[in-house]
């Protein structure tokens, strides 16, 4: 088993919808702030909320996880690489 497995599995599928319905709105609210000013920013927090959006699928059981986790990766990579970029350009 692996570590947290067990913990992790006793966690009802609700709880951990909302979790990511949380982390949703956190990103839309940013996302809706940056509009105003750098684009790159707007994009970043519009790619870490689509894989928000996909796991809440997966607790309500449309979505496959392994899939969605894939996706996730690449496009939490692409945000954090805009989120870089933007930093750079601050500079």
């Amino acid at each position: 088993m692996a570590f947290g497995e067990g913990w992790f599995t006793a966690v009802p599928n609700m709880v951990l919808f909302v979790v990511h319905a949380i982390t949703v709105l956190i990103a839309l609210y940013f996302l809706v702030k940056s509009k105003e000013g750098d684009k790159l920013l707007m994009w970043a927090f519009g790619l870490y909320l689509v894989p928000g959006v996909l796991f809440m699928f997966v607790h309500l059981g449309y979505v496959d996880s392994y899939t969605t986790h894939i996706l996730e990766v690449a496009f939490i990579l692409v945000a954090f690489i805009l989120v870089g970029k933007h930093a750079m350009m601050c500079k």
